[in-house]
């Protein structure tokens, strides 16, 4: 329940711009957290920081840093048998692999367009060398 409740606040936050001034030291200090659990040897601890070091990675655009700390905090929620943790995690995952998959896509498409062009250019280019002189 808390989880959910610390969601929808930060969802509430990213979508009032709030967080996007504050997200490199927020980011920042939750890192030396997830640093600190490990230290104290609070897996839980650093799987939740983790966690939610992913969510706000995912939605301010940086959705392989998010498919990494989600990744990590896993691995640990399955060491500790946390299957519910694992879940949440697993579904959460679902997000950033799809805008990851989305640009790869875009960027498939501009890369297809790029060649078709250059392709009409090719020819144009073909036609000028071997066609009636300008003049």
């Amino acid at each position: 329940m808390r989880k959910a409740v610390h969601a929808q606040h930060v969802d509430q936050l990213l979508q009032a711009g709030v967080i996007t001034g504050v997200v490199a030291s927020r980011t920042a200090a939750a890192a030396a957290r997830s640093g600190l659990f490990r230290q104290q040897q609070d897996r839980d601890g650093e799987s939740g920081t983790l966690g939610s070091l992913g969510y706000i990675a995912h939605h301010t655009g940086r959705d392989l840093d998010a498919v990494r700390n989600c990744g990590r905090a896993i691995e640990i929620f399955r060491d500790l048998g946390n299957s519910y943790g694992e879940a949440i995690l697993l579904d959460n995952l679902g997000d950033p692999f799809a805008a990851l998959g989305q640009r790869r896509h875009q960027e498939h498409q501009r890369n297809n367009e790029a060649a078709r062009v250059q392709r009409k250019l090719d020819v144009l280019a073909a036609g000028r060398a071997g066609g009636p002189a300008s003049g």
